[in-house]
C-alpha cells in the first residue's frame, strides 16, 4: 500500500465533485489537528491518496 498525499487549492470543491461521482472514501474530509482539511481515496491498485488543503495563514 502506498500513500500519497497531494496539496490542493480547494479540497472541499474536489471532495465535493469526488462525492457526486460516488466515489468511496477511507476517510472523509475533516479538518486535521496539524492544520490542513484532507480526505482520502483508494485507487484501482488499492494504494490511497490523501488530498489537502494547508492554511498557511495560520502557520508561524
Amino acid at each position: 500500500m502506498i500513500l500519497a498525499s497531494i496539496e490542493v487549492a480547494n479540497v472541499q470543491g474536489l471532495f465535493e465533485e469526488f462525492k457526486a461521482r460516488g466515489v468511496e472514501f477511507p476517510k472523509k474530509l475533516k479538518k486535521r489537528t496539524w492544520g490542513g482539511p484532507d480526505f482520502q481515496v483508494r485507487d484501482l491498485d488499492d494504494d490511497i491518496i490523501s488530498f489537502v488543503t494547508y492554511d498557511w495563514a495560520d502557520r508561524d
